[in-house]
């Protein structure tokens, strides 16, 4: 009687309910890891992928994902092939529409396919301890994407489409190589129409493209080096929750533009007549001890 009055409620908690049993199934794989890969063949791994959706090819010594995975094609709703030695990912990756975790980390990549761009459905993508040096001008599309993990790459500049994932909540860029990003015009670099790949004038990382991303509640940029050096048009940054010293903040290499444009930043809201709460004009550099109060400033 319920599905008859409210039809798409009910397919829609179905489906919820389906996603949820995928995702159990999906943790119980990854606490099983490596062990399930030596102790199934490569023929059995592919039967189970065919039979559950999920893809465990963790460790299992791979330099190219096997054929079978993105013939399964909508079938698949998970891939695992983190841990291998792959150099390169499928270009047509895009088949598998309805995947919603996948783990590439501990591999080769130096560089990832279009049709990657093209998977919608996902929420979860891992690619930490490759070699990639860019990121798909496209990847704005994976409008579901909650959690991105790009640590330990070479990555010198982000695209301007990074700004498009608003449903994005973890991003980790630790230990890449935004410090000595320099201007870039490699075209399709944060473009679909190529030219400037940073998308801004005056900030050659593409670093504040991070701030489109509206739902971020966990940013990593450690080992970055002198981040705010590449960031010239950045006037606000918020660090509520890390253990960061004000003293160590000002001292890392561009800090001074940066106070420079906040305070110009805060001169103009004022001199605009903006109503602003009386916590953007808490300049906390002045009495504060720790960067979540130390630098507050309204969004623009």
């Amino acid at each position: 009687a319920f599905a008859a009055r409210h039809p798409m409620d009910f397919f829609t908690q179905v489906a919820e309910g389906f996603e949820a049993v995928g995702r159990d199934i999906s943790v119980a794989f990854e606490k099983l890891g490596v062990g399930y890969n030596r102790s199934n063949s490569a023929a059995q791994r592919a039967d189970t992928a065919a039979k559950t959706g999920i893809v465990s090819e963790r460790a299992a010594s791979l330099t190219s994902l096997p054929a079978y995975v993105v013939a399964l094609g909508a079938k698949v709703r998970v891939v695992d092939c983190g841990g291998n030695a792959l150099a390169a990912l499928p270009a047509d990756l895009g088949a598998l529409v309805r995947v919603h975790k996948l783990n590439a980390a501990h591999n080769l990549l130096t560089a990832l396919p279009p049709s990657l761009c093209f998977l919608g459905a996902l929420r979860v993508l891992r690619l930490e301890d490759n070699r990639l040096d860019m990121l798909p001008a496209g990847i704005g599309g994976l409008s579901k994407l909650e959690e991105l993990v790009l640590a330990d790459n070479h990555l010198r500049v982000l695209p301007a489409s990074l700004g498009s994932l608003t449903r994005l909540r973890r991003l980790d860029l630790s230990r890449n190589k935004f410090a000595s990003a320099g201007p870039t015009s490699d075209p399709g670099v944060g473009d679909p129409g190529g030219g400037n790949g940073d998308g801004d004038e005056g900030d050659s990382a593409g670093l504040t493209h991070v701030g489109g991303c509206a739902a971020l509640t966990e940013l990593r940029l450690d080992g970055n080096g002198d981040f705010l050096q590449g960031c010239t048009a950045l006037h606000t940054l918020s660090l509520r929750g890390c253990p960061v010293d004000v003293e160590e903040l000002r001292a890392t290499q561009g800090y001074e533009g940066f106070e420079a444009r906040r305070q110009a930043n805060r001169s103009k809201q004022i001199h605009g007549q903006v109503m602003i709460g009386s916590r953007g004009l808490d300049d906390g550099l002045d009495h504060g001890q720790h960067a979540d109060r130390a630098i507050k400033g309204a969004h623009t």
